[in-house]
């Protein structure tokens, strides 16, 4: 005896495969889709953050380093004007890092120069207020940090002390 099939039966079934293959791909899409995304999140939110909390223990590191002075010899100028005038000063400069320390003490006849040159620039009276060796101490750094050559990068001067300071 043969058996009948019921078309409409055969046809039920051809759609139920059809829908079956349609959820699985989309649960497939909506999977891969999740995976991804989660992927995008961890790479850019969850190491981002773990970056800058790395960039942040840098940054307290180099704050907590040892401060980098360098104590120049004292300048003894003519200072400008008809006062007859003449200054003493000691200087000494705290750097970012000892690179720049470095930089500066392989410079140094230069930096000499450039500092003559601003501090026979001044009057006595200009440097005797706290205004004016406020003002000096600013040029001072300004003068020290520019580069050296052409194609150089400025050096980093976090304080200028003056550790000795007569106008006679």
């Amino acid at each position: 005896m043969a058996t009948n099939k019921d078309p409409a039966q055969g046809g039920e079934q051809k759609k139920k495969s059809k829908l079956k293959w349609i959820v699985l791909i989309f649960l497939f899409v909506i999977l891969s889709g999740s995976g991804g995304g989660g992927y995008y999140y961890y790479k850019r939110v969850i190491l981002a953050d773990a970056s800058e909390e790395n960039e942040k223990v840098v940054k307290r590191t180099r704050k907590e380093q040892a401060p980098v002075f360098v104590a120049l010899d004292a300048f003894t100028v003519n200072l400008k004007g008809d006062e007859n005038a003449l200054l003493q000063v000691t200087i000494t400069l705290q750097m970012a890092d000892e690179e720049d320390a470095t930089k500066l003490k392989r410079y140094l006849p230069m930096v000499r120069s450039r500092l003559i040159m601003l501090l026979t620039s001044k009057q006595a009276r200009e440097i005797l207020t706290l205004e004016g060796k406020n003002e000096l101490a600013r040029r001072v750094a300004e003068e020290v940090s520019q580069p050296y050559f052409p194609g150089d990068y400025p050096l980093q001067i976090q304080n200028v002390m003056f550790t000795s300071f007569i106008v006679q």
